[in-house]
């Protein structure tokens, strides 16, 4: 019998998904134990002023979002330093305007939320884009390489230096938000070190208007659809203390903080992925490379995650304390979102790659629509549980507009999306049954 040959982009493919589950493992080992430390240590209050400032400061990324890494990736003279200057110094003029306007929101959002400690946690948590921004110029040259042993060498070094500050923190300032805030701070100025570390020590700062002109015509897609879909997910982090205390929202960031440990992992496939599609030459092929593992993604992940979502539970009622233990439920409501965002994602690096993400627009005003309707009712008929659905609601809105996109443009097999939607449906069925309402 005859063995099918693995083609290198495919084996390059496997290696670097191989490379990025190691390093999110180790960095969920060391994440891991700074929750079982600092939720003995701090309370849910924390957690819930934490969630709330990194939540502004997620939306202002998310809103000014002009896709300069994705541009970057598929322009074909990537290995030129005037492109890779000019990347460098956009993305750090948009660090330092975030950094402006989140210092300048610290003044008037914690009136808005009633809740004056806000004010000097955004003015710290603000610094993040601007640091962030600092990175090498050459970290691009590795997504586009697939060269995710060096990446992950950067995130890991970057999780670890931020937990072992987190945890020392704690014990210096006693049930104290702060000791998250400058753990946080001091994992992003981590990663900026450790990434001249791995890449050339070199500033290649340029300014071409025609290169500018380049990333923008593609910038300019990313935008409006990341500026929707940063007030779609970040909805529920902005108005969070309006609908409920801070304890159920502390309790609610902490699945959150969990859930996005793995939605870390399964996003960093979708980096490898779009990369393998970089890669690819012809439409067709890309077309047929997306159909294949589209219905292998659902067929494998799709029941692996449904256990995750009965499993969830368990984990925080054996590993946390006992005031912790609502969030339980909470957890295993998050991989119902994270099971049609997985599948979502994927859909969407293909129209990524094609420069068509345009086309879901219109999905993340319907989802944005969707969540900003059903949030206060939801909140206040189920508490933090409806706070959660509305969530998962305007997630399955989402993926599926976008699925209908695809299966008329696209002749999409519906299979993948019968399969998602059957273990979400099944899952949260099952979660009802086994365990009881926080």
């Amino acid at each position: 019998m005859r063995i099918p040959k693995i083609s290198s982009l495919h084996l390059a493919g496997i290696q670097s998904i191989g490379w990025s589950t190691l390093a999110h493992f180790l960095s969920f080992g060391i994440r891991a134990v700074s929750i079982l430390i600092l939720t003995h240590l701090l309370p849910p209050q924390a957690y819930a002023l934490f969630g709330v400032a990194i939540g502004v400061v997620t939306i202002l990324e998310l809103i000014s979002d002009v896709g300069i890494r994705p541009a970057l990736i598929r322009h074909p003279e990537l290995d030129q330093e005037e492109v890779l200057g000019t990347g460098w110094v956009l993305g750090v003029g948009r660090g330092l305007l975030l950094t402006l306007i989140v210092w300048s929101l610290s003044f008037v959002y914690p009136s808005f939320q009633g809740s004056p400690e806000l004010g000097p946690i955004l003015l710290v948590i603000g610094l993040k884009p601007l640091i962030h921004s600092l990175q090498s110029a050459y970290v691009p040259i590795l997504y586009r390489e697939m060269k995710y042993r060096q990446i992950s060498t950067i995130e890991v070094g970057q999780t670890f230096i931020a937990t072992c500050g987190s945890i020392s923190f704690a014990y210096y300032w006693e049930a104290s938000v702060w000791a998250i805030v400058c753990g946080y701070s001091l994992g992003e100025v981590a990663y900026v070190v450790l990434s001249y570390l791995v890449c050339p020590w070199k500033f290649p700062i340029a300014w071409n208007r025609k290169i500018i002109a380049e990333l923008k015509s593609f910038g300019n897609q990313v935008f409006w659809n990341t500026a929707v879909m940063s007030l779609w997910l970040n909805i529920d982090r902005l108005l969070g203390l309006k609908l409920v205390s801070e304890i159920e929202l502390g309790l609610y960031m902490l699945a959150s903080n969990l859930g996005e440990f793995i939605d870390k992992l399964l996003m960093r496939t979708m980096d490898v992925y779009y990369s393998m599609l970089s890669q690819t030459d012809g439409e067709e092929n890309r077309l047929a490379l997306h159909h294949s593992l589209a219905q292998k993604l659902a067929k494998v992940m799709m029941p692996i995650m449904m256990v995750g979502m009965l499993l969830a539970p368990l984990t925080i009622w054996f590993f946390l304390d006992k005031k912790w233990h609502d969030a339980g439920f909470l957890f295993g409501l998050v991989f119902a979102k994270l099971m049609l965002r997985l599948m979502s994602q994927f859909y969407f690096q293909l129209l990524l790659n094609r420069a068509e993400i345009h086309l879901v627009t219109s999905c993340y005003v319907a989802a944005f629509l969707v969540q900003a309707t059903l949030l206060y009712p939801l909140t206040k008929g189920l508490g933090v549980i409806g706070l959660s659905y509305s969530m998962i609601i305007s997630t399955f809105v989402f993926y599926s507009l976008e699925s209908l996109i695809f299966r008329i443009r696209f002749s999409e097999k519906i299979f993948a999306y019968l399969m998602t939607l059957a273990c979400v449906i099944l899952g949260l069925i099952l979660l009802h049954l086994l365990y009881p309402l926080p």
